[in-house]
């Protein structure tokens, strides 16, 4: 009885892991680069190593418009390390996948932005809008940046903003 209680117990247990895993993605790009998607094309430039095919996913990048001077100046060597201004796309060309992202959309006045802290072994990068705006050194101990600001506990402004036209005082009645 007790055999069968743990031989279920365990079959259990390897279902849940089983079901709590992730499916892995598939980042590989055809021979054809134009048919590849785009974040395919930024991964597997990381990892190609094949010279002509790798040479042919920079091209074809770069004719989607999705590298910034900045990114050229980095995959020529001209630049030493990720910074701000950076795109996303050139994280993965040169970093290859994190180990870890998460993301939230910020709302601003006329489009939603993803933001998104990518974790890397010794580095935590921060994109908006695809773009990084701050990096982090990874420290033991330190948790990752927040992905939004919590707002000072303070009194609201004294005056309200976007009021309309003042409104006449109603008249005092006198009590004779």
């Amino acid at each position: 009885m007790k055999h069968a209680l743990l031989t279920t117990g365990l079959l259990a247990l390897a279902l849940t892991v089983q079901a709590g895993e992730t499916k892995k993605r598939d980042f590989s790009v055809p021979d054809d680069v134009r048919k590849a998607p785009t974040l395919n094309l930024c991964i597997d430039y990381a990892t190609q190593k094949d010279a002509g095919k790798k040479q042919a996913e920079h091209d074809e990048l770069r004719r989607r418009g999705m590298l910034s001077v900045k990114d050229e100046d980095l995959l020529a060597g001209r630049q030493k390390a990720l910074e701000n201004g950076n795109t996303r796309c050139a994280m993965y060309m040169t970093r290859g996948i994190p180990l870890h992202e998460k993301g939230k959309f910020i709302k601003h006045t006329w489009v939603r932005t993803p933001k998104i802290v990518h974790v890397y072994p010794d580095k935590y990068y921060v994109t908006q809008s695809g773009v990084i705006t701050r990096v982090y050194e990874r420290k033991p101990g330190q948790l990752p940046p927040a992905l939004e600001k919590k707002a000072p506990k303070v009194a609201p402004p004294p005056v309200l903003m976007h009021a309309g036209p003042a409104q006449p005082e109603p008249e005092k009645k006198h009590k004779e």
